[in-house]
């Protein structure tokens, strides 16, 4: 897979940066991805296909985004290693109020604990959606926990079998969400449910707002 450079990156959309909304990109490197996050003022959706390594350099920003979704998705045949842990992981929900909708389709673990701690400094989130291709150190009480912390979360997706990346032209042909759910044998559980009970090792939880409230 080729990779962006930063400078040829500039000189498309550059003149543009003010406008930009959403962006879907093959190939990022920390740089770009840093560029993307504080160079786009209005920047609400974010696609990443595809990449080397991504520090958690990567994810550094300096003011609140308008970020409103966040999809990684790792590519077939690529080493994929993302270092985003719980701590970036809950800095970014922090610099990002409006966030509603994140996916991390790729290898990445994200300690469970930590990342409700840091949710906890961010009492209003809008999440709706949480996807992470990991299942280790998580738990029924934990997911518990986390809807919670997030009134608005409707859907927790633990998918280990997510992190083995995706096929281009099959993602060309849907969304990420729907690709990355399709492709992992779930277990589908809906809340309220038994904080005892094991979590499969690919697991959906469903909240409906709508019976709750």
């Amino acid at each position: 897979m080729v990779l962006w450079k930063l400078s040829d990156l500039k000189r498309l959309i550059g003149p543009h940066l003010a406008h930009v909304q959403t962006i879907q990109i093959w190939g990022v490197r920390d740089a770009v991805m840093r560029f993307l996050l504080n160079h786009c003022p209005n920047l609400q959706d974010l696609t990443l296909c595809g990449w080397a390594t991504l520090s958690d350099h990567a994810f550094e920003v300096s003011r609140n985004l308008k970020l409103r979704r966040l999809e990684l998705i790792g590519a077939t045949q690529q080493t994929n290693y993302i270092a985003i842990d719980a701590c970036t992981l809950g800095r970014l929900v922090t610099y990002c109020p409006d966030l509603s909708e994140i996916l991390l389709g790729c290898q990445v673990h994200i300690h469970a604990q930590t990342l409700l701690r840091h949710l906890q400094r961010a009492p209003s989130s809008r999440l709706r959606s949480l996807t992470l291709a990991t299942r280790r150190t998580w738990s029924s009480q934990h997911v518990a926990d986390l809807l919670e912390l997030c009134p608005s979360l409707e859907k927790v997706c633990l998918l280990p079998a997510a992190a083995a990346g995706f096929d281009p032209e099959d993602m060309q042909k849907t969304s990420a969400q729907a690709w990355v759910t399709s492709h992992s044998h779930v277990l589908g559980l809906e809340h309220p449910f038994d904080k005892e009970q094991a979590l499969a090792h690919n697991t959906i939880i469903h909240r409906s707002l709508t019976a709750a409230s």
